[in-house]
């Protein structure tokens, strides 16, 4: 399976392969025998059409998420509906709520935080969240289990509540 593409390639412009930044291309190329001007211009209609497969890529990955979007939407709209006696009917609500179990992350402990932080940062990285992405949680996590307010007297309920 392709990785999803995580920037919209239709903000991208294409870079400027005569600046200095290309130089290092521009010289392979052009110690082939290729002018400057040509080695540009091969520059320029390599990054093209690599752009426009990464637009057609992004256009059908737009295709697709709107398609699942859908499938599940009506999924779940088919799972709030069930049959008795023939006739379709709505679930209650009560058999839809959340289980009783549930601790807002507002009142977690110490413990059950860096237990839910240890199942999620991989979780992330397994659902192909961006690399940065999964780096800035792991981060945030990191500083707010070494920041110097643990030592005060609220400071663990505080920073609790922080990360909630």
């Amino acid at each position: 399976m392709d990785k999803r593409i995580a920037q919209n390639p239709h903000l991208e412009a294409m870079p400027d392969h005569a600046g200095p930044h290309y130089d290092v291309l521009q010289a392979v190329l052009t110690q082939n025998g290729m002018l400057e001007e040509g080695a540009i211009q091969a520059l320029n209609t390599s990054w093209i059409h690599q752009h426009d497969e990464q637009i057609q890529r992004w256009d059908q990955q737009a295709i697709d998420d709107d398609d699942a979007a859908e499938a599940q939407q009506q999924q779940q709209e088919e799972e709030h509906l069930t049959k008795v006696d023939d006739m379709v009917t709505l679930k209650s609500v009560s058999s839809l709520k959340a289980s009783r179990n549930v601790i807002p992350d507002a009142d977690l402990s110490f413990q059950q935080m860096s237990m839910a932080k240890n199942a999620l940062i991989p979780l992330m990285a397994k659902y192909e969240w961006t690399e940065r992405a999964v780096n800035v949680f792991a981060q945030f996590f990191t500083l707010l289990e070494m920041h110097p307010h643990w030592l005060h007297e609220y400071g663990e309920r505080a920073l609790l509540v922080y990360q909630a």
